[in-house]
């Protein structure tokens, strides 16, 4: 059993003598959150590689997380809509980069055997894809092929994103690029029509 010592001082000095126990305490009340909450159970199997838990939850810092919780709020109200999944045969219709589409035609086949890799010109195609997207309310939004709810659904547009990030890291146009589709979630979350 370890004493904690009573008195500041003597805690001052214990973490003087014991800087990996100090070091611990600090990460054990940090402010990390370790992932998002409140994730449907569909996700559980996907949220590592959608970047919704630690390491990459925390690394990709307040924008990343912003724009997760604002897909989940889009994702939960396209779920109560009733809205049918995204099909197989719909995937490419999308226009989302090639790995993305990759990845989720993995998901649909229910095989997991091609993992997908994705390279700089992943990033550039997501880049490119996000530019693209003129959409002039949630309204709009509800009648693209990716505006679904499900394993493979908005959330792609996340993947995308993520992906974007692991291979060209975080900069101006990929934080651009987050507050733009951050605010297609938050159009979708307020769709009149949901």
């Amino acid at each position: 059993m370890q004493v904690i010592p009573s008195s500041p001082e003597k805690r001052k000095a214990t973490r003087l003598v014991h800087p990996e126990i100090s070091q611990s305490v600090f990460h054990l009340f940090s402010h990390r959150i370790p992932a998002l909450s409140g994730l449907p159970a569909m996700f559980s199997t996907i949220r590592a590689d959608m970047g919704l838990m630690d390491p990459e939850w925390n690394k990709l810092g307040k924008p990343w997380q912003m724009l997760a919780t604002s897909w989940l709020a889009a994702e939960l109200r396209l779920t109560k809509s009733g809205k049918p999944p995204l099909e197989y045969k719909m995937i490419a219709t999308t226009g989302l980069p090639d790995a993305v589409q990759m990845w989720a035609a993995n998901q649909l086949s229910r095989s997991h055997v091609l993992y997908v890799h994705p390279t700089a010109q992943t990033a550039e195609e997501m880049k490119k894809w996000v530019s693209a997207l003129s959409l002039s309310d949630g309204e709009a939004a509800l009648k693209q092929a990716w505006c679904t709810s499900g394993k493979v659904g908005i959330n792609l547009l996340l993947l995308g994103m993520k992906f974007w990030a692991d291979v060209c890291g975080i900069d101006a146009d990929w934080e651009e690029a987050m507050e733009k589709l951050v605010s297609v979630f938050q159009s979708i979350t307020v769709a009149p029509s949901l």
